[in-house]
């Protein structure tokens, strides 16, 4: 059960004694934080004027999943996650039982979470949680009150400090990050000054341009025309990492209605997420060739969801090279399906495949294999 602690706002000790109550339950004061990150985000709430509400054992199930329209705006990166992160941080807390030791920060909207600062950390707990664990995770509830619009534009204001290089804890901004920083300030812009959707494309690359130099110093100033015509491309978006298991369930029936994707529970069919590559698809039915009890040259049918990448991380932001790498990866699995050396050994066949929505402006496809014309059709 969450445990809430409230502390009258606005007065002038609030955000004090806010900092001290965070230190009294074992987590790092912003305030005084090592990390000048986190004393930053710190000044920034106390200058807003942002409320805090303190929680323990916070339902992190509530997350938002990557695909919501208002995910992007509470991450500073053009990658949204790591999974490789997630598993390290999931060992240290709730195996080595390791204290966290700063408290993530979100903002609530229609009961879902938002969270810019702290998002692995977040999502270690909501992984703990729906694996049985004690949740041992605490957060700042940041901004109740606020219109939504308002709890975006903080939200992106603060992710996008908490991703400012240190020399400690994160890795430098590349361009795609700094990019989808701009993307996201102007998309606020244009929120709240509709005229601005006429701009000329001129008009809009000097805003970006200035926006760059501005916000972003160490930007080689050569380099700054050329993020800014891409910031306005169509083509580039927003990765998000692979759907949760569930989230793959949801999408499967928008075309197998009356079919389950559960790769934990399915006996008569095999289910698999993988990565969207020949060299990790080959290493990952050789396994499954290689694990059966009995030889038999009867192939089991297998139902894939895919996230082209060769790992499940890779960082593909623009939408033509995404669906070009599709296709390809699909002639290669019809290739697959009709090679006469796995089909006599018993490799198992192909019958369905969904690939997951991967950028904010890609969507879920899927195909299905048929017999007669040995290829894969593309399902309505």
């Amino acid at each position: 059960m969450s445990n809430i602690t409230h502390i009258s706002h606005m007065r002038p000790s609030y955000y004090t004694n806010i900092g001290k109550t965070i230190a009294n339950a074992k987590y790092t004061n912003p305030a005084v934080d090592t990390d000048e990150r986190q004393v930053q985000i710190w000044e920034y709430i106390k200058k807003h004027n942002i409320s805090i509400r303190i929680e323990h054992g916070y339902d992190f199930t509530n997350m938002a999943p990557q695909d919501h329209e208002y995910y992007k705006f509470f991450q500073a990166r053009s990658g949204s996650e790591n999974k490789e992160t997630i598993d390290i941080l999931f060992k240290e807390f709730y195996e080595d039982d390791q204290p966290m030791k700063r408290m993530p920060m979100g903002f609530e909207i229609d009961g879902q979470l938002f969270c810019g600062v702290g998002n692995h950390r977040s999502r270690t707990h909501k992984r703990a949680i729906e694996r049985g664990h004690k949740n041992k995770g605490g957060i700042l509830i940041l901004g109740d009150g606020l219109s939504v619009q308002e709890k975006i534009k903080h939200g992106l204001a603060i992710a996008a400090i908490s991703n400012r290089k240190n020399d400690d804890f994160t890795l430098p901004e590349g361009e795609d990050d700094i990019k989808h920083q701009c993307k996201m300030f102007w998309e606020l812009e244009c929120q709240s000054d509709s005229s601005k959707l006429n701009w000329t494309e001129d008009q809009k690359i000097s805003w970006a341009k200035n926006w760059i130099s501005t916000n972003k110093y160490q930007v080689d100033p050569s380099r700054i025309t050329h993020m800014a015509n891409e910031i306005f491309s169509s083509d580039r978006g927003q990765t998000i990492a692979l759907p949760e298991a569930k989230e793959i369930a949801k999408n499967w029936k928008r075309f197998w209605p009356r079919q389950v994707w559960s790769p934990e529970t399915q006996t008569t069919i095999i289910q698999k997420a993988i990565q969207g590559h020949d060299q990790a698809f080959k290493r990952m039915v050789t396994h499954i060739f290689e694990s059966r009890q009995n030889f038999t040259p009867k192939r089991d049918e297998m139902w894939v969801a895919i996230r082209i990448g060769r790992t499940f991380g890779a960082d593909i932001s623009s939408l033509s090279s995404l669906l070009k790498e599709r296709l390809s990866f699909l002639s290669f699995l019809e290739k697959y399906n009709t090679n006469v050396n796995y089909d006599s050994a018993g490799f198992p066949l192909l019958k369905q495949i969904l690939f997951v929505k991967q950028t904010d402006h890609s969507d879920y496809e899927a195909y299905e294999w048929n017999s007669q014309t040995q290829k894969f059709d593309r399902m309505p």
